[in-house]
């Protein structure tokens, strides 16, 4: 705040809230038993709004017919064997063989959770256990499944005040930073604030483009957050 104050303290929603585009994250997750409420499953992904899909392989203990059920909040898609079990489904599974197991979950607001189920003849309904499911056909002991996260990430945020432009990035941009915003009138410079030199820009196929290549990563005056001052912008 004492580097980027004048872009918050007195200042106003401009007409456009910010710039966001889709990010991913891949882990493994043992089983799938999740009720993250109205938290993110990992950040930066957002509490709303996100999807997951699971990959990898599936063994059963007995040669049976299994039935799979899901507890999902929004909604999903399940297929075993490249067979739709849309949300819940039986299919036969051989002991000892390793199935392909494919699960589409998307979360839209307000509470989350996915839970994925078996159960057969001689197998009590519970959460499938991570020792029966494979990230790779290969491996040759249960350790999950290959989970990739996606959501719209806000990296841009703007604001106004006293006739200046405030762009507040969330990350630092490696040599310029490009925003989709209408031309800056004759006569504007663009500052980091915290910095007294202004910042070279150009405007081209109706994007602003802020030229940060002159500027180390040392040199910044702040972290987490850096704000860049058009002045003026009507």
């Amino acid at each position: 705040l004492k580097v980027n104050g004048e872009a918050i303290y007195g200042s106003t929603a401009w007409k456009k809230t910010g710039e966001e585009r889709k990010i991913t994250i891949e882990r493994t997750d043992t089983n799938i038993d999740f009720n993250w409420v109205r938290n993110t499953p990992v950040k930066p992904i957002k509490e709303d709004d996100f999807s997951v899909v699971w990959t990898g392989f599936i063994e059963a203990e007995y040669s049976e017919l299994y039935l799979f059920e899901t507890d999902a909040d929004e909604g999903v898609q399940l297929w075993i064997n490249n067979e739709s079990l849309n949300d819940k489904g039986e299919i036969i599974l051989l002991s000892g063989n390793k199935y392909p197991v494919r699960i589409e979950y998307f979360e839209k607001k307000n509470d989350a959770r996915m839970m994925l189920f078996w159960s057969s003849a001689n197998q009590e309904r519970e959460i499938v256990p991570g020792s029966r499911l494979y990230t790779a056909k290969e491996k040759n002991q249960g350790d999950g499944l290959n989970a990739e996260y996606s959501s719209m990430y806000l990296y841009v945020a703007y604001t106004h005040n006293n006739n200046n432009l405030y762009v507040t990035t969330l990350e630092w941009p490696d040599k310029e930073l490009i925003v989709d915003i209408d031309k800056p009138i004759s006569g504007s410079k663009i500052h980091l604030l915290g910095r007294e030199e202004p910042i070279g820009w150009t405007y081209k196929n109706n994007k602003l483009y802020i030229d940060v290549s002159g500027i180390s990563y040392k040199d910044i005056p702040c972290n987490y957050a850096w704000v860049f001052r058009i002045s003026p912008y009507s």
